[in-house]
């Protein structure tokens, strides 16, 4: 008689059933960075996990949390095997946990700083006093933001009364109906919000662009898992999924360089000490 291990079992019902392998492996974990509300990100990410699962013949499951700093938490504990996530935070989890980039998205990212539509600031300077919604304090608009406005004079912990926000959108949002205020967000989040909430605002600054978001991939990820990964994230742009996503997003997949990331260095010990009180 011939004893079975446990571990063929699954495979012996997919043999026996006709139903492919796949359906029983494990799924690949995508992380995605909390930047929009959880809805929005399952939308903005169905493209990219359709894709993986179809090229990798295995299930592809997406995963976020409540904001920056829970996010880098479970990528720590290893709750993702690939995660797509703002630079400063994929430059943090390089240097600290060995994570490896795989692709970059360049969407010429910018911090904007709007203000209501009939404000009557005409320079940053102009704001000083007033309230500032902000991204989540981690977020890569907020640390942007903070640093050009200190490059024009203004320390936004002094000069300014910071409000911050779950998401970019919300910070958007807090600036409808508001008066003395500015709010800070990326230019690709503005750009999507609906046309009847931007006739409100206007542009008063931006700062430089950067990368928008980089992929990164686990260290426990098997080095055969990672090349094909690598492979089918190389073919995501140039599929008929891939092509749309990018051209309706007016964004690209780019290699990720060791300068796109060091740049980003002057910012982790602000980033260690507030990250502390989610990995204490």
């Amino acid at each position: 008689m011939v004893l079975l291990s446990y571990r063929f079992i699954p495979l012996l019902l997919c043999v026996l059933l006709g139903w492919p392998a796949a359906l029983l492996a494990q799924p690949l974990r995508l992380g995605v960075a909390p930047y929009l509300s959880t809805r929005s990100l399952l939308v903005e990410s169905a493209p990219l996990k359709d894709f993986l699962a179809d090229r990798l013949r295995q299930p592809v499951s997406i995963g976020t949390a409540a904001n920056p700093g829970k996010f880098v938490q479970r990528m720590i504990r290893g709750d993702f095997d690939v995660a797509l996530l703002p630079p400063h935070f994929a430059r943090y989890m390089q240097q600290t946990y060995q994570y490896q980039p795989v692709a970059g998205v360049r969407s010429d990212f910018y911090a904007l700083l709007l203000v209501p539509k009939d404000d009557p600031a005409r320079n940053v300077a102009d704001i000083k006093g007033q309230v500032l919604n902000l991204p989540h304090h981690l977020s890569l608009v907020a640390l942007e933001t903070g640093r050009w406005l200190r490059t024009l004079g203004l320390d936004p912990g002094r000069d300014l009364q910071q409000h911050f926000h779950s998401t970019d959108n919300n910070a958007v949002l807090a600036l409808i109906g508001q008066r003395k205020a500015a709010s800070a967000t990326s230019r690709a989040v503005f750009e999507r919000m609906p046309a009847e909430i931007r006739a409100q605002l206007r542009i008063l600054g931006s700062t430089s662009s950067a990368l928008s978001l980089v992929l990164l991939a686990s260290p426990r990820l098997a080095p055969q898992k990672l090349a094909a990964i690598r492979q089918a994230i190389s073919e995501f742009p140039f599929s008929e999924a891939g092509l749309e996503y990018f051209q309706t997003r007016g964004v690209n997949l780019v290699p990720v360089a060791e300068q796109d990331l060091q740049i980003y260095d002057e910012l982790l010990p602000l980033m260690r000490k507030d990250l502390r009180e989610f990995l204490s």
